[in-house]
């Protein structure tokens, strides 16, 4: 369960990276 959390941590880290992009 940890790692789905962490994996989920992750692609919100990615998702906020493009976001930042725009």
């Amino acid at each position: 369960m940890r790692a789905l959390g962490r994996r989920l941590y992750t692609t919100n880290a990615m998702y906020l990276g493009w976001w930042s992009l725009d």
